[in-house]
């Protein structure tokens, strides 16, 4: 008995099993693959219309042609000078600057927003630092995990004092009007 070759072979072409965790990567389904294999032997005369119409001057086809071909820019890259700088401070600086740069039109705001983006990314990293783990054993056998502790609360200890002495150093100070009498 002769077998039946099938209409459309992609219908009965089954991907390799995955061993069990679901579809292999990059397979469609047997829809998407019929759709697609219809619609190419097609595309051609399609396409051929679509330019016809943007030649007779219908905007619309021109605009979908363009944007497939030449597809706009996202950002036009131009030339930005921005100051060195060697600390978060003058990264702040450079960030503060910039937006007033942006709120003048000098630059655009979405290359404004690009770049602050980045520099606040940089200024994220600053704050970061690295936790070496071999590091964080001192000489008395504590872990790592305690010694994050102690830094921890130690700086919470400081934010606390700073928070209580800033107010009392305010109110120390005499105003300014009366220290000019």
């Amino acid at each position: 008995m002769e077998q039946q070759i099938p209409l459309i072979p992609e219908v009965l072409e089954r991907p390799e099993p995955n061993d069990g965790n679901g579809r292999p990567r990059g397979a469609r389904n047997i829809k998407q693959r019929v759709l697609e294999r219809a619609v190419r032997s097609e595309v051609l005369p399609i396409i051929q219309k679509v330019c016809e119409q943007a030649k007779a001057g219908d905007t619309y086809a021109a605009r979908l042609i363009l944007d497939r071909v030449w597809p706009r820019p996202r950002m036009l890259a131009s030339p930005i000078d921005l100051p060195d700088t060697k600390n978060p401070a003058e990264l702040r600086a450079a960030m503060h600057a910039l937006l007033g740069r942006v709120t003048t039109g000098e630059i655009p705001a979405d290359q404004g927003a690009a770049i602050v983006a980045i520099m606040r990314d940089v200024l994220d990293a600053h704050r970061v630092q690295a936790f070496d783990a071999a590091q964080a054993i001192d000489v008395r056998g504590s872990n790592a995990r305690e010694l994050l502790e102690k830094r921890l609360t130690r700086i919470l200890e400081e934010r606390k004092r700073q928070a209580i002495e800033a107010p009392a150093a305010a109110a120390a100070e005499p105003p300014a009007e009366s220290a000019a009498q």
